[in-house]
């Protein structure tokens, strides 16, 4: 009977030494902060990257992150960093090669398919040809070239208001106004973005011209492409064409956006004439 224990022992634990394990598609998130996370890449949705820390699912906004790294570098190379152009992120592939565009799923087992859109089409990598992905130019990197030129915005409006520039392919734009929750603000908005390379495919402050509404942007039940709102880090509103006083959802910084998957590739900008309740006494 010891005989036939020992026997069976050994051949559950030859089996389990031939299964191999699930590979992981691990990498290093840096953010924009500086902070680096290390996890295996789960997934890419709406609002940002699935990844698996220690066991336990964390969520990364896509906004936060700068760069995501394959191969565990403590730094990264200025011939890269320097290749970093506004508004496209750049995939270095494991033969050196690189490619500009923008990153828009990560789906499939392992290893991941990786999708970017880039001007000549979409094309799919697996995680495991590329070394690095930058979406923004890192913190604390080096240029040999002056950088390029990034969408200007009016400054920070003051506590009682103003008008301020929201471009279309920027996530967020700060107004500079803090609010409180239930507290009337009034914005009267103008202008018109192209939401990707089809020309007819435009938004005004109230949205899609078609009618159409964001596969994957902010809030998928507003029209793409509408003037949204968002209050500190979390509460977002729809704000379109409104010139009536809305209340605030939260307390918190106020930023204005384009209901949009991916902005990187919009053109144009709305205008937006921004007014707290004079008897609200926001706070900077």
């Amino acid at each position: 009977m010891r005989y036939l224990f020992l026997l069976a022992s050994s051949f559950a634990l030859s089996v389990a030494l031939a299964v191999p394990a699930t590979a992981q598609t691990t990498a290093t998130f840096v953010l924009r902060s500086g902070e680096r996370v290390s996890g295996d890449l789960v997934d890419m949705g709406a609002s940002g990257f699935t990844v698996r820390v220690g066991g336990s699912p964390r969520q990364l906004r896509t906004d936060d992150v700068a760069v995501i790294d394959f191969r565990g570098s403590t730094s990264f190379p200025d011939s890269e960093v320097n290749q970093i152009t506004a508004g496209k992120h750049l995939i270095v592939l494991s033969s050196g090669q690189t490619v500009s565009g923008t990153l828009y799923d990560v789906g499939g087992t392992q290893p991941k398919r990786i999708s970017v859109h880039t001007d000549s089409g979409n094309r799919d990598f697996q995680s495991n040809e590329i070394r690095r992905i930058y979406l923004e130019r890192p913190s604390g990197s080096r240029s040999a070239t002056a950088p390029a030129a990034q969408p200007s915005t009016s400054a920070t409006l003051p506590a009682t208001g103003g008008q301020i520039r929201v471009p279309g392919n920027q996530r967020w734009t700060d107004t500079g106004i803090t609010v409180r929750r239930g507290e009337g603000v009034t914005f009267n908005a103008n202008g018109q973005v192209q939401l990707s390379a089809n020309a007819s495919d435009t938004a005004g402050p109230a949205g899609s011209n078609t009618g159409r509404y964001p596969t994957g942007g902010p809030m998928p039940r507003v029209l793409a492409g509408a003037l949204i709102g968002r209050v500190g880090p979390v509460a977002m509103f729809g704000i379109g064409k409104s010139r009536g006083s809305m209340p605030m959802p939260a307390d918190g910084r106020l930023y204005l956006g384009v209901n949009d998957d991916v902005v990187n590739d919009n053109h144009g900008e709305f205008t937006v004439d921004v007014r707290p309740n004079p008897s609200s006494g926001n706070r900077r």
